[in-house]
């Protein structure tokens, strides 16, 4: 996907991220409401779009959230870095044109829905082809295996609620828990 902005330059969705990219995005969206929305807006049988629109726009980090989300043509997603963020933020800050902000404000909901679908999906690909998690040890040495094993779990149980809200939202033809 590729995002011209009038007064900003040409920017595509990050296909291919970090691991810094993927938490420092997932923090944002929690952080901003737009999973709460997602996940009421779904659960309740309607239509998530203007929920989610109003939680981040609402929250002050929609602009934070697009540099997470968008990295200038020709920029790898894998060289997204926080300075990147900003930078792309700032940029698009200062859009001024009508076409630029009306194209910065209709691809909000779409970026942020491609990533819940995305991680969905990643969450279905994970448990059908991944051996079971390994188990941490109290006394384990590695300081980092625990901080990923609480992360994996926080991150299926976040997807797992989302995929719950969209089997309901969709009368179960998606999203099957």
């Amino acid at each position: 996907m590729v995002l011209e902005i009038d007064g900003a330059g040409e920017y595509q969705l990050i296909t291919r991220r970090t691991i810094e990219c993927d938490i420092t995005l997932t923090n944002l969206l929690r952080g901003s409401g737009a999973e709460q929305a997602l996940v009421e807006a779904l659960t309740a049988g309607e239509e998530p779009d203007g929920k989610v629109f109003a939680a981040i726009s609402g929250s002050g980090k929609l602009f934070e959230i697009l540099g997470a989300a968008l990295v200038p043509v020709g920029v790898d997603g894998l060289e997204w870095s926080p300075k990147l963020q900003q930078q792309t933020a700032t940029t698009l800050k200062r859009v001024t044109s009508e076409n630029g902000k009306r194209a910065l404000l209709l691809c909000v909901v779409p970026l942020v829905t491609s990533c819940f679908l995305s991680g969905l999906h990643s969450l279905t690909t994970s448990r059908s082809y991944s051996p079971a998690p390994a188990t941490v040890q109290p006394d384990s040495e590695s300081v980092a295996t625990t901080i990923l094993a609480t992360g994996t779990s926080w991150c299926v149980s976040w997807l797992d609620t989302i995929r719950a809200a969209l089997w309901k939202y969709s009368g179960g033809r998606c999203g099957k828990p």
